[in-house]
């Protein structure tokens, strides 16, 4: 046998021995996980922005002015500042020689990618729950009531849909073959995905 034949089963054997996840958990900035206005303990939508395949409780939902009508309300940094970036990484890493980990901090900003967006409400003020009816927050018209529904064709230009990176390049990389030579662990894959 090649010794490439022999590496492949040793690999498969071991992942299935050991099994191994990959959910990271962005603490600072707060990352989504997908979420966005619910008010549960779960996300609504996994694939919402991403195809993250996380833990359905991990990220952080938004919060901010829940008055506020078609546009963000961002956390602000100030330029020159430093910004000190927190994760929780649920697996596979550390001193242990018989894990590997490798951490990619991908990033962007509104001058390089416009119209970056998280979901925003266009509707008008409601009781956020029968139990509170004082408590008012604006409402989506064309998204569902937690603005969790994936964008489409149809809505890549409403504001109401989050985006976090242009239409063309989110729908190609759903069309796109995916890199087998990724090492996957117990990871349940979707065809190509």
């Amino acid at each position: 046998a090649s010794f490439r034949s022999v590496a492949s089963a040793a690999l498969a054997l071991a992942a299935h021995e050991f099994g191994a996840n990959a959910d990271i958990y962005m603490h600072n900035p707060p990352g989504s996980n997908n979420r966005n206005r619910e008010r549960n303990q779960n996300r609504n939508n996994a694939n919402r922005l991403f195809d993250s395949q996380n833990n359905d409780k991990g990220g952080y939902p938004w919060r901010g002015d829940r008055e506020l009508l078609n546009s963000s309300d961002a956390i602000a940094f100030y330029e020159g500042s430093t910004l000190r970036v927190e994760w929780t990484n649920q697996h596979a890493c550390g001193d242990d020689p018989t894990t590997f980990c490798t951490m990619t901090l991908q990033y962007a900003c509104e001058d390089t990618m416009p119209n970056l967006r998280d979901g925003y409400p266009s509707g008008p003020l409601e009781s956020a729950d029968s139990q509170y009816i004082l408590y008012k927050q604006a409402t989506f018209v064309d998204n569902n009531k937690d603005g969790t529904t994936t964008i489409t064709e149809a809505t890549k230009d409403n504001f109401e849909f989050g985006m976090h990176e242009n239409f063309t390049w989110f729908s190609d990389c759903g069309k796109r073959r995916r890199n087998k030579g990724l090492y996957t662990a117990d990871r349940i894959l979707n065809l190509n995905s």
